[in-house]
Order: structure tokens, then sequence, then C-alpha cells
């Protein structure tokens, strides 16, 4: 762990410690025994003092969760409603980000690929963090509000800060995400796996699992050389939800269920065609010494999958 000299004790405030990514990076933390404090609102069992209930909005609570700490992970986020966005997400800056400058602290703030619009070609581009802004949607939007703010608090202040773009991230339980479950659950059911809307049949994914996210994060503290960039935090492989079916299919044979896959793609995507993004990791790579997984992990996961289904 890289730190500055004039930092004597390194401490991690978490907003969205409840998460999946957050509880991957409390385990992190603890393999490197650094210290930390969480919030988050939702209880949860343990020390109160460590793991505080309450909103990034409550300036009393985000006092409180920000006294002492070195380091702020801000993982918090609510729905892709807009409304919730402007309640919790957008005024979350007002307290975390003008404190973190004033006490110094370096910021840690997981993006998202959504802030560029890429998805609505097809093929899909092969995108980098110097690709055009052009969100579609309000949560896009409402990330790229964050990094540019980060930006401007920086050209500012000095604010120290690395942004994580991420795409669909895996979590590091049984479940897989709905992208890859789906396919599972459909064979479960209906013994085939078909495409069930216009997005399967043309579309895929850039994955990242929660487990890495957190690691790269965590090996980042106080890497004064990654500051002030942005980073897409990703897999090298897109796979594709064709790749997908077939790997769900070969699964569920392999612990005997009777599944057969009946895909076909005809035509070109329609003009509300929406599909993930195929990102580019080399700045990752360099700046952040970001390794990708591979493809074996989604064996792994679609395998606890099956058992998660077949145990329901």
């Amino acid at each position: 762990i890289k730190m500055n000299n004039h930092k004597k004790t390194l401490f991690v405030a978490i907003t969205g410690g409840r998460g999946m990514i957050g509880r991957a990076l409390q385990r992190a933390l603890d393999a490197e025994g650094i210290p930390y404090r969480t919030l988050g609102r939702s209880a949860v069992e343990g020390d109160a003092s460590r793991h505080l209930v309450g909103s990034t909005t409550d300036p009393e609570m985000v006092a409180r969760l920000m006294d002492g700490a070195t380091v702020l992970f801000h993982l918090a986020r609510t729905t892709h409603e807009i409304e919730d966005m402007c309640v919790y997400d957008y005024p979350a800056m007002m307290h975390l980000l003008p404190r973190a400058l004033k006490e110094d602290m370096e910021v840690h703030f997981t993006s998202s690929q959504m802030v560029h619009d890429g998805a609505r070609q097809y093929p899909s581009p092969v995108i980098d963090e110097d690709f055009p802004f052009e969100p579609y949607d309000p949560y896009g939007a409402m990330k790229l509000a964050w990094e540019r703010t980060l930006i401007s608090y920086r050209k500012r202040g000095g604010l120290r800060y690395i942004t994580y773009r991420c795409p669909t991230v895996i979590p590091s339980s049984l479940e897989v995400g709905e992208h890859l479950a789906c396919f599972l659950q459909q064979g479960l059911e209906t013994g085939v796996i078909s495409p069930r809307h216009e997005n399967q049949r043309f579309g895929g994914a850039a994955v990242i699992h929660a487990e890495a996210l957190a690691a790269v994060m965590v090996r980042n503290i106080g890497n004064a050389s990654a500051f002030g960039r942005e980073y897409h935090i990703c897999d090298d492989a897109y796979v594709s939800y064709v790749e997908m079916a077939q790997l769900s299919v070969d699964v569920l044979r392999e612990a005997g269920h009777d599944v057969r896959l009946d895909w076909s793609v005809t035509g070109t995507p329609g003009p509300n065609f929406v599909t993930g993004q195929r990102c580019a990791n080399a700045r990752a790579k360099e700046y952040l010494g970001y390794q990708d997984h591979s493809e074996g992990v989604f064996r792994e996961k679609l395998r606890a999958a099956v058992s998660r289904y077949r145990a329901q």
C-alpha cells in the first residue's frame, strides 16, 4: 500500500458498504488489516461504530463516517429512477466532496460505463476512456456529473481521486447477475434456452467480478501516479449473450438437465436496441496494475447458480 508521507494513519470511509462491491471491499480491506467505517441505509450485525446506518444526504452521518478518515470509497447509489437520484445521489456531492477536499482525503469513486452511449451502435464499438460522452439514461448522466465534479475539485483544490468505470459487475455470491442467471432459469423452467428480446439476440456484456474490482481499489490506495484519471475496469473478454446461453446449456446438461438451445439471429437491431459495450482496459493495466480474469470464472459462477436454482 503506497501512502503519502504526511499521512500518518490509514483509515477508510465507505459509502454503500452494504452492497455487493462494498462487501467485497470490506473483505479485501480486512485481508490487508486496513481499518474502515461504512455507511449504509440498512442495519448490519456487528460493531455499531464500524457500520453506521444512515444516508449520504445526512450531514451528521457523513461527518461521523468521515471522522478521522484519510480515504473515501464512494460506492453508494440508489436505483436507476431519476427521482431517487435527485433525492440521494446528486445531493451526496455537497456533503462528501467539500469535506474530502477540506480534510485532504483521497477519493475512490465507482462510476459506470453508461457515461458513454456506444451501446446503440451495432456491432458494438470498442470504447476506451476517451470515447465521447453521451449517456442515454439518467443513471449514466448522474455518474457523469460525479465524474466531472471530481475533475473540477481537482482543478480547484488538488483533490486526489481515482474513478473506476465499471460494466456489469458479477457478484461473489452464488448469484451470477441477471444477464447470466436469466438463461439458467429459462433452461430449468422450460428446457429450451432461446432469446426473449432483441437485446439478447444481438447483445453481450463486458464484466468485472466484484472481488477483482475490490482488490484493484485497495491496491491503489495512495497510488499518486494514478490520481486524476478515469479507468475502465473490465475483463478482456466481451461475452455475447449467444455465448452465455450456450455455456448455460452445457452446464445444465452436465448437471443432468435435458436442455436445448434454440437460437436464431436475423436482420439488424432496431432503433431502440441497447447492449453492453466492448471495453478497453489498457489504461487500468498500465496505471493500476489491473489483471483480468479468465473466462473459466464464468463456468464456475454458472455451476454455483445451477446449485442455487436446484435448491429452490
